[in-house]
């Protein structure tokens, strides 16, 4: 499923076009973006700073988060 926010996009391009194993959308736990099960990491794209982002993070341990189009990129 090809993700309509923009930041996760970005993101989406990069790990098919690296041949990165991921998985994401409704197949990811714990409402987060990405999960790469080879590298037993998660990612978690958003434009700005929500105060949702440390409830989403605290969930899980080796996330990276990604805020902003310039970071993406």
């Amino acid at each position: 499923m090809i993700p309509s926010d923009p930041i996760e996009r970005i993101v989406f391009d990069a790990l098919v076009e690296s041949g990165v194993a991921f998985v994401s959308g409704p197949e990811v736990p714990w409402d987060l973006d990405f999960y790469l099960p080879e590298l037993q990491i998660w990612i978690e794209c958003k434009q700005f700073h929500t105060p949702r982002i440390a409830e989403q993070t605290s969930r899980v341990s080796d996330v990276i988060v990604i805020q902003g189009a310039r970071a993406a990129r």
